[in-house]
């Protein structure tokens, strides 16, 4: 699997957040898709220092009950499957996933390039 792990707040009455780390291996392939591919700009590198650039950020605009279930077992049912039984779904609480979304959001000047 090329995603090492995902961070997941299931907001109740809140932003529901996901942050999709992925192996090194996959960087070009998302830099390329994403057309993230400028480096003095808004850039996508797994391996990089800037925690802006390590991660994919999700913010999905309705996720209810049902999807958060499915999505739980999708990668729990991942995790039992594999040879190295490894969960890479961690849920975190909306305190952790507001300082990570904090950490991981470019600065303005950089967001204002891209809109």
């Amino acid at each position: 699997m090329e995603i090492e792990k995902i961070l997941a707040h299931f907001g109740r009455g809140c932003l529901t957040m996901f942050f999709v780390y992925v192996r090194p291996s996959m960087g070009n392939i998302i830099r390329n898709i994403l057309k993230m591919t400028d480096q003095s700009g808004v850039y996508f590198d797994p391996c990089s220092l800037d925690e802006s650039q390590q991660l994919i950020t999700i913010l999905p605009e309705k996720f209810v009950n049902v999807n958060r279930d499915g999505f739980r077992v999708i990668y729990i049912s991942q995790a039992s499957n594999s040879t190295t039984s490894q969960c890479i779904l961690h849920e975190i609480d909306q305190d952790e996933a507001n300082v990570i979304l904090f950490r991981s959001t470019p600065e303005v000047s950089l967001l204002n390039l891209v809109l």
